[in-house]
């Protein structure tokens, strides 16, 4: 029902994240699960007429990854300035000898697990929780990320041909600079591999270099708003988060670069925030409109008014709590 009501605002792709790092394996009790339910989830969105998509961190490890191949997080060498967030330590260095080759045999047990949808669109993520800080992954947005994500993409190609590569950003340059400068850097001397680039709006504002500098390989490109966990420290302990304003102020920076977007939702808190964004996709809808459009339908005509006028007094004391900006994250991490 609810895959009917995203349809209904203007979804046309759902993107689902098999996360490895708690898992012994593709074959653990748990995993398979998983698995099932993500693929119960992608059904539907084909049933309703969405294309699938897939997203995997470039070199996420399962909880027995080999501790022979496991990636560096940590800073203060190589030009890294903090560790690595959200790093679980089971993560595979693709420098290390076996190392891409595990990660192409796991993702490909993924693949394969989904091979039956519609899958259109499978997206290669850099950061949080993945990354290797080694020597020679280093800067890893413009490097290890590079070769890992082409190895990747070239996987994805085989076994779902239709599927469009997009590749992800996120945090680039948070832990070291150049991540964003390598990756441009490679797209102009080595092949583009991709079929969109997309970058971020978890902060206070789109993220610079693509506006300021173009989009490294000229590559479509298309936006991740986080709707969930901006500015919400515990994750989820303030219930709804409502954010039309944040989000149309990002919109109008970035909105007419944009090929389309894949808002980050944890599932919860955030309904009217998905309606908001996937309406800027479809028509450009001023989220005010679509604010007051969701108001009407959830609560009745007679009340939308005051809903809405409720909705933006939460929007403004929101900022009141939690963390200012994605680039603080790493700082409110406990110690490991």
């Amino acid at each position: 029902r609810y895959i009917d009501d995203l349809a209904l605002w203007g979804c046309n792709a759902l993107d689902v994240w098999f996360d490895m790092h708690h898992y012994n394996g593709i074959q653990d009790p748990a995993a398979q699960e998983m698995i099932g339910r993500l693929h119960r989830i992608l059904k539907a969105a084909n049933g309703v007429g969405m294309d699938g998509g897939l997203t995997f961190l470039a070199n996420e490890g399962y909880a027995d990854s080999p501790t022979a191949l496991r990636a560096d997080w940590t800073a203060e060498h190589d030009g890294y300035l903090r560790p690595l967030s959200g790093h679980y330590h089971v993560e595979i260095c693709p420098s290390r000898p076996g190392g891409l080759e595990l990660i192409l045999k796991e993702r490909r047990e993924v693949l394969r697990a989904f091979s039956d949808l519609d899958v259109a669109y499978v997206t290669v993520w850099p950061y949080d929780q993945g990354g290797c800080t080694c020597a020679k992954c280093a800067p890893w947005g413009g490097n290890g990320f590079v070769k890992t994500a082409a190895a990747c993409a070239a996987l994805v190609r085989e076994e779902m041909p239709r599927a469009k590569i997009i590749l992800g950003t996120w945090l680039f340059d948070v832990f070291v600079k150049g991540d964003w400068e390598g990756l441009d850097a490679s797209f102009k001397t080595g092949p583009v591999f991709a079929d969109y680039l997309l970058a971020n709006g978890g902060g206070d504002t789109f993220p610079e270099y693509p506006l300021k500098h173009g989009v490294p390989g000229g590559l479509p490109l298309v936006d991740f708003p986080e709707i969930s966990m901006y500015r919400m420290s515990p994750w989820g302990g303030y219930g709804a988060n409502p954010l039309p304003d944040h989000l149309q102020r990002i919109w109008r920076e970035s909105g007419s670069r944009l090929a389309g977007g894949f808002p980050y939702s944890e599932g919860i808190f955030e309904d009217l925030d998905k309606a908001v964004c996937l309406q800027f996709y479809w028509g450009d809808v001023d989220a005010r409109k679509t604010v007051a459009e969701y108001a009407s339908g959830i609560a009745s005509p007679g009340l939308a008014e005051k809903l809405s006028a409720a909705i933006y007094r939460l929007e403004e004391q929101h900022g009141d709590r939690g963390l200012a900006d994605v680039r603080d994250w790493t700082q409110a991490l406990p110690p490991e």
